[in-house]
């Protein structure tokens, strides 16, 4: 495989190997830091930034630097490398601030992008020592096992989750409000989590804006592989240059449902 090829199903499945590998030393380093007195500093943007973000991205870069030399890499914590055909794209620590709080959601989001389009995505949570794993052609795994959406999810059912209402403008506020209205409840704050719950048939839909590529890169593939939709509130597929919303559901119907709401 060339940096200019799309891997084989042979040599994807052992990306996903080597990405396991990321995942868990990524794991070890987040739990040395976490619920520990650590460094802290608040970005531009007044996000927080800790020795864990960095160190976790310092970490995955090198290793993927040593392994696939001719491989790009964007991350959160120090930005993107130039255009190349095959690029990981890494949150070192989703959920930051739930981290510094001492709260167990936060994850590390690993993915695997070819000519833009995400093949591969892991959703670690270290705090939880739980993993989903999924990769364009595999079927998505949960703890090793294979684990699948809820098939007959509907929204009047549903429970629409969001990482936070205060990530939405005003209008995607009025248009998440419209969705939510239909369905059963609304809950906030699980993060990355929340897809993986989605993932193994827990939940059925995740609404959200206000995200950046390393923020949904690694969730397509997991979602889509136990048999879920996601695409932006359009309804279009997502890749690394894509807008900041996306829809992640249960199954196409009730994906269908809250496009039918969200443009309606």
């Amino acid at each position: 495989m060339t940096n200019a090829s799309h891997p084989d199903k042979l040599q994807l499945d052992q990306l996903i190997g080597f990405a396991q590998t990321l995942a868990n030393g990524a794991r070890e380093i987040a739990l040395r830091y976490h619920r520990k007195e650590i460094q802290r500093w608040f970005k531009s943007d007044h996000t927080y930034v800790t020795e864990a973000d960095l160190s976790i991205e310092k970490f995955i870069r090198k290793k993927i630097s040593t392994a696939y030399p001719d491989h790009g890499f964007y991350g959160e914590e120090f930005g993107d490398s130039e255009d190349t055909f095959i690029k990981w794209c890494v949150d070192p620590i989703d959920g930051t601030q739930p981290f510094v709080l001492g709260l167990p959601t936060f994850g590390v989001l690993i993915a695997l992008t070819c000519n833009l389009k995400s093949i591969l995505g892991i959703i670690e949570s270290p705090a939880m020592q739980q993993r989903w794993v999924g990769a364009a052609g595999f079927e998505t795994t949960f703890q090793g096992e294979t684990c699948k959406t809820n098939a007959d999810g509907r929204l009047a059912k549903a429970t629409v989750f969001a990482t936070s209402i205060d990530m939405f403008t005003d209008n995607e506020r009025e248009v998440f409000n419209r969705v939510t209205a239909n369905a059963r409840s609304r809950r906030f704050g699980a993060d990355c989590y929340a897809y993986g719950l989605l993932a193994s048939g827990y939940i059925d839909v995740v609404m959200e804006s206000d995200m950046k590529p390393y923020d949904m890169m690694a969730l397509i593939p997991v979602v889509a592989g136990a048999g879920g939709v996601v695409t932006d509130w359009d309804g279009h597929p997502i890749n690394i240059k894509s807008g900041n919303k996306i829809l992640a559901t249960s199954n196409e119907k009730i994906h269908e449902e809250c496009l039918n709401i969200i443009n309606g």
